[in-house]
């Protein structure tokens, strides 16, 4: 997964705390007045004089991704919670609303109408409701099995395994020529710490037990464990 050249060049900013443009070659003067301008307007990165530095905004954007590093294992209580709402046409923008929070919470869409998750989203989704006006359009339903409607195979289809396993694979690939390299800077260690937080963030939102057998993120985590002690060599 190839990171954005506005997180390059953020990581980059963050990493010499202060920094010129004449220190900023590795991008194209056309990308990079457009990206520099972009982080200006999103009050990522603060300009005195010729000096640049991150901002708190900036720091906060790296740190929502690279929190992906610390999260817990789920583990699976063997419950299905179907979600199915009807919210009229007029409320458009509402029904919106609710698939983008059930998307990001990691429920996939059975049918129209009926979403499908693993997780225990019970609470939030309430809150959720109740503030939007929209309870009495939602009802949750929770199931110990799926017996007809569904394959197991098409089940899994509901969520995109072969790309973040794929994504993977790429910094298994990418981590191991890394390693192997005596004199990389904190700036690429970096950069690759960011790039496999990226991939966690990514990956689909469920239960440790309902991912495939062959799941290869034990492998990338200990790659990733390696290329974290040589930030702390640079420190």
């Amino acid at each position: 997964m190839q990171l954005s050249p506005l997180h390059q060049l953020l990581i980059f900013i963050e990493d010499k705390k202060e920094t010129t443009l004449g220190d900023l070659k590795f991008l194209p003067p056309p990308v990079l007045r457009g990206i520099l301008g972009k982080m200006e307007a999103m009050k990522l990165i603060e300009k005195t004089n010729d000096k640049i530095k991150i901002s708190t905004g900036g720091q906060n954007l790296l740190n929502t991704v690279l929190d992906h590093l610390h999260e817990k294992t789920i583990h699976w209580d063997g419950k299905w919670r179907f979600i199915s709402f009807s919210i009229p046409e007029p409320k458009r923008s509402l029904r919106d609303k609710l698939r983008r929070f059930l998307e990001i919470r990691g429920a996939r869409m059975i049918f129209n109408g009926l979403w499908i998750s693993p997780l225990d989203i019970n609470n939030e989704l309430s809150i959720f409701s109740r503030e939007s006006g929209m309870y009495k359009n939602i009802i949750i339903i929770q199931s110990n099995e799926i017996s007809t409607g569904i394959t197991k195979e098409e089940l899994q289809m509901l969520w995109d395994f072969d790309s973040a396993k794929q994504n993977i694979y790429q910094f298994i690939v990418k981590a191991n020529i890394f390693l192997k390299n005596k004199n990389v800077n904190s700036f690429e260690v970096k950069k690759m710490i960011f790039e496999y937080a990226h991939i966690l963030k990514s990956q689909p939102k469920l239960p440790i037990e309902l991912f495939p057998s062959d799941w290869p993120q034990f492998r990338a985590g200990i790659l990733y464990k390696k290329i974290k002690r040589l930030l702390n060599q640079k420190a």
